[in-house]
């Protein structure tokens, strides 16, 4: 019955999958879940996102603004560059996709990761 809900879970799409990928999400953002749920979470998240082709909406990042539009540091997996985010200048990291490797597991080109910088 379990693996029934589950599976019934990772077959939501659109809307559906993207309420659930939030609601993980929030709770995955509670420093008090334990380790053992966190992980189950986190594993259907990863597994979700992989068959809806979404991510959570916490991750879109759309208010960066770009200092420059070239990377400072160029790697073999990503980019980073410097930036503003409400009001505090960052380093964002973005990915770089390519469609032949294991990197698919990445849902969007340039999925950025902020860093806030210190000083």
């Amino acid at each position: 019955r379990d693996r029934d809900l589950y599976r019934h879970l990772l077959e939501c799409r659109e809307n559906d999958a993207q309420m659930v990928l939030n609601t993980f999400q929030w709770l995955l953002d509670d420093p008090s879940l334990s380790p053992d749920l966190r992980r189950s979470f986190i594993v259907a998240s990863q597994r979700l996102c992989k068959a809806s082709n979404l991510y959570p909406e916490c991750y879109d990042l759309s208010d960066i603004v770009l200092s420059n539009p070239y990377p400072l540091i160029a790697g073999g997996f990503a980019d980073i560059y410097r930036g503003m985010f409400e009001g505090q200048e960052v380093s964002l990291k973005a990915i770089r996709i390519y469609q032949n490797t294991e990197i698919k597991r990445f849902l969007k080109v340039g999925l950025p990761f902020v860093i806030r910088s210190m000083g």
